[in-house]
């Protein structure tokens, strides 16, 4: 019967855990940069939104001729 070779398991165990580490910072750092684009694209669409209100507001308020 074979014996099993624990040490080579927990040095793959470690070295998942770090890559998991790397990429979770990776993941959080392009999470936060999403973050901000949503939130211009956010007010972006808001401005845009406010902007086609006053410009029917202002067609409507012109007088008929």
């Amino acid at each position: 019967m074979k014996k099993i070779d624990i040490s080579g398991w927990k040095k793959e165990q470690a070295a998942l855990r770090h890559e998991e580490e790397e990429r979770s910072a990776q993941y959080k750092s392009l999470r936060e940069k999403l973050d901000q684009m949503l939130n211009v694209k956010y007010w972006v669409e808001t401005a845009k939104h406010e902007e086609a209100m006053k410009r029917k507001v202002k067609i409507k308020e012109q007088p008929q001729l």
